[in-house]
């Protein structure tokens, strides 16, 4: 008899959802905090648990999740860079830079510079992680980051963005 024939006779089968998964992964929590250890497989699962989106499927790193997200932060957007530039090596041309600390984003995309003020959003964001035992990538938290200008580096200028918050509130749908 296989373990989940076993279980279901013994009363103590769960069975899997990716809901229950991710309701579970925030454990009734009010909010997400970076460095808290919640990750999420996929865009869709993060707008999901923490947004209330009801998504099915997204695959946009940069969006306004729709339902409450849309309603009580209507000047914030959420942003999902699939990959941090690692040796000035970015993804389709798109360089962003994290500083080690995790406090400030520089956006940027090879061979432009970014002049002015451009996209005035709020961001929530969530950085695509491996994981360095499994090697399975997932979103994690890194924050509530607001433009705050630009900073040149290695001559080309950079959109700059400085976190300003560590924790966002979990929303439900």
């Amino acid at each position: 008899m296989q373990g989940g024939q076993r279980r279901r006779r013994a009363g103590d089968f769960c069975e899997w959802s990716p809901d229950a998964e991710n309701e579970a992964k925030l454990d009734g929590r009010e909010s997400i905090f970076v460095g808290d250890g919640r990750s999420f497989r996929t865009i869709c699962d993060a707008c999901d648990a923490v947004f209330g989106s009801g998504y099915r499927g997204q695959q946009h790193a940069y969006i306004k999740p729709r339902g409450p997200f849309r309603e009580v932060y209507p000047s914030y957007v959420a942003w999902f860079p699939a990959k941090m530039a690692v040796g000035g090596k970015g993804r389709k041309g798109w360089l962003n830079i994290v500083s080690p600390d995790g406090s400030e984003i520089c956006e940027g995309r090879k061979g432009e510079n970014y002049e002015g003020d451009g996209d005035s959003s709020t961001r929530v964001v969530f950085v695509r992680a491996k994981d360095p035992i499994t090697g399975a990538s997932d979103y994690r938290f890194l924050g509530v980051f607001e433009p705050c200008g630009t900073r040149e580096l290695s001559g080309q200028l950079y959109r700059r963005y400085r976190r300003i918050a560590e924790s966002f509130p979990i929303l439900r749908g």
